[in-house]
């Protein structure tokens, strides 16, 4: 392997890591962040996984093309898009939400 291809292969490891669910390991689907933690994988939740009482300190999980997280602030749009067109873990569970171009955060289940 050449170092590019060994930096790219580190590169796509740590945003698997990054973009999976620190307690259920889900992956391919929304993960959200604790507000103003930009790289601790194992606090990642999916929504399943947000209880209650943390909601109000997590925000979407965004990254751009090299894993960075994203600013919940400055991400964006196309960036936003990509979020939303992933599944939430459970249907069951609060779950993030977007109106008219807004995201709204949590909402509960109905």
């Amino acid at each position: 392997m050449t170092p590019n291809q060994i930096e790219e292969k580190g590169r796509t490891e740590a945003l698997k890591n990054l973009l999976k669910c620190g307690l259920c390991g889900s992956k391919k689907v929304k993960i959200y962040r604790p507000y103003g933690n930009f790289y601790r994988p194992p606090d990642n939740r999916c929504n399943k996984c947000v209880t209650t009482d943390q909601r109000d300190w997590y925000v979407p999980c965004i990254t751009d093309e090299d894993g960075h997280i994203w600013g919940y602030t400055s991400i964006p749009e196309d960036a936003i898009l990509t979020f939303y067109a992933l599944p939430e873990k459970s249907k069951k569970h609060h779950w993030w939400n977007r109106q008219d171009g807004k995201s709204e955060g949590w909402r509960e289940p109905v």
